[in-house]
């Protein structure tokens, strides 16, 4: 890869599987290492406990293709709100603002101690603040460990009293904000477009989000 012929250490060209491809050799993080790895582990596992049978040596395509655990996964996550006044102006929004989603999660990756995962799906559901906008919600995985206590914020409304790390990514959501308001059409929606922003922890997902349909109403840690 002519990006590589530079580099110390050559790097395994990494092309996303689906149309349009595209070379994500430089989106390649240590977080995008250890999911793939997870990912090959779940699929040993798979293997290993369902033995072939008579005379299979392979297994049925949807029993490796099973999703993964995303909503248990982690202790916090980021839900990003894209709404529009309808569904054309919600769609073009997300278009451009979604795939930004993977600077943010570069960003976060980079914090000591991170770990990152987005989602693989929109959940479209009724936001009852605006009913009558069509707004999809987009979840972000995180986990931080406790080896950056120093630089760690206290959680608040802690009912015991002990403080917990916690880390400082106003920096990276304001900097996703900004990004994505620079939509190129935004102009000619003024009002008609919103991006919300929201921390939950893994007790706060909403219901709707564990059992993707089409419409939703209202609103395992490794």
């Amino acid at each position: 890869h002519k990006d590589n012929e530079n580099a110390a250490q050559p790097m395994c060209v990494v092309v996303t599987p689906a149309h349009p491809y595209w070379n994500a050799t430089a989106a390649m993080l240590e977080t995008t290492r250890r999911l793939l790895a997870r990912e090959m582990r779940r699929g040993l596992i798979a293997v290993a406990r369902h033995p072939a049978q008579s005379g299979n040596k392979t297994l049925a395509f949807h029993t490796l293709w099973e999703p993964c655990d995303f909503y248990r996964r982690f202790q916090h996550y980021l839900q990003l709100d894209f709404a529009g006044e309808n569904s054309t102006i919600c769609e073009g929004f997300k278009k451009w603002a979604l795939p930004r989603v993977t600077q943010l999660t570069s960003d976060l990756a980079c914090m000591a101690n991170a770990r990152v995962q987005p989602s693989s799906e929109t959940h479209p559901f009724k936001d009852l603040s605006r009913p009558s906008w069509t707004t999809e919600a987009f979840f972000v995985g995180l986990r931080f460990s406790r080896g950056n206590e120093q630089d760690a914020q206290a959680a608040q409304g802690e009912a015991s009293g002990e403080q917990k790390p916690r880390m400082d990514i106003r920096d990276a959501v304001l900097k996703y904000i900004e990004v994505s308001s620079a939509w190129p059409d935004k102009a000619h929606f003024t009002g008609r477009v919103d991006l919300r922003v929201s921390v939950l922890d893994r007790e706060s997902l909403p219901p709707w989000c564990l059992t993707p349909t089409s419409e939703h109403p209202g609103t395992a840690e490794d």
